[in-house]
């Protein structure tokens, strides 16, 4: 394997640590609305592929969620 040149390492990571920091602060930016809309865009996208599941929830898994719920509040709460 060749051995990497530091300086160009160097910059890849500066390149690479402007870019998360932009979008970042894009994601800082964006207002409850658009951050909804983006949410349900990703629904339908995955509703649309076939790739949400769908959750057959019954009164037994919210019992069970509900006790759980409890016991976490008891002792963390």
């Amino acid at each position: 394997m060749p051995k990497m040149d530091p300086q160009m390492v160097k910059e890849w990571k500066a390149r690479y640590d402007a870019l998360h920091e932009f979008k970042l602060e894009e994601a800082r930016n964006m207002l409850p609305a658009d951050r909804l809309a983006k949410a349900q865009a990703l629904v339908n996208w995955l509703a649309s592929t076939g790739r949400l599941a769908v959750r057959e929830d019954d009164l037994e898994f919210h019992l069970r969620w509900q006790h759980a719920r409890q016991k976490w509040l008891e002792k963390f709460g």
